[in-house]
């Protein structure tokens, strides 16, 4: 009964001390979950009209839906290979070819990324651009430190 007892009380202090580090602010006294991210946070910053939001919002909605099939063809591959990775070395021929398609999907998520930035910045003035170049300058930066730009595909 002692046992129990004990360790329901450690439950009760883990889930608390989950829930609290939880709400606590990231480094930038953001809280995980609060603040605007991706396209709208970009879109204030940009201070865009009403008629240059909604071709941003659509433009973004576009590459989502468009970029959905790689993602899970890149999930599914990405799955393959782990799972031929467990089989040993006598599968090596089928873990390159893996390896090849999803380098190919990679590259196909990079195009739709590219081509929904490009298709962004012919929606802004000169200013807008300046700021918005910045802003992915400022991203690209932040993924070489490991940052990343969000979640991708898997995550």
């Amino acid at each position: 009964m002692k046992k129990w007892k004990m360790m329901i009380t450690a439950l009760i202090v883990s889930g608390f001390t989950i829930v609290n580090v939880a709400a606590q602010p990231n480094q930038r006294g953001q809280r995980p979950s609060g603040g605007q991210h991706g396209p709208e946070r970009m879109m204030e910053k940009l201070d865009l009209t009403d008629a240059q939001r909604a071709q941003v919002e659509q433009i973004h909605l576009d590459m989502a839906k468009e970029s959905l099939d790689t993602q899970n063809k890149l999930g599914e591959k990405e799955a393959q290979l782990r799972t031929q990775m467990s089989g040993g070395v006598d599968n090596q021929s089928a873990i390159y070819d893996l390896i090849e398609e999803i380098g190919l999907l990679e590259t196909e998520l990079r195009k739709q990324r590219v081509a929904a930035r490009l298709e962004v910045r012919e929606v802004l003035d000169d200013d807008q651009k300046v700021k918005f170049d910045q802003m992915a300058m400022r991203l690209q930066k932040h993924a070489r430190r490991g940052g990343g730009f969000g979640p991708r595909h898997g995550e």
